[in-house]
């Protein structure tokens, strides 16, 4: 969630937040495969991007989203 920037369009400011997102998404199966993982493969992405006013406050821009990935284990831990 971030504060809308008065000075930049809403469009443009949809658009960053969904690139942060998916710079996120990007690095999720290194994450994975460096905590846990032999292999990982992202199968699915949703994402939705809202603008809402909080309030008092100023309008805030929020991304909401799903990433499914298919997960081999390492052999280590998939027999405990």
């Amino acid at each position: 969630m971030r504060p809308m920037d008065k000075s930049i369009g809403l469009e443009q400011q949809q658009t960053a937040v969904l690139q942060s997102f998916y710079q996120m998404v990007k690095g999720s199966c290194g994450l994975v495969t460096e905590a846990f993982a032999e292999s990982c493969e992202i199968s699915g992405v949703n994402s939705s991007v809202n603008a809402n006013n909080r309030g008092d406050r100023d309008l805030m821009i929020t991304v909401s989203g799903q990433i499914q990935m298919t997960v081999k284990m390492k052999s280590d831990l998939a027999n405990p």
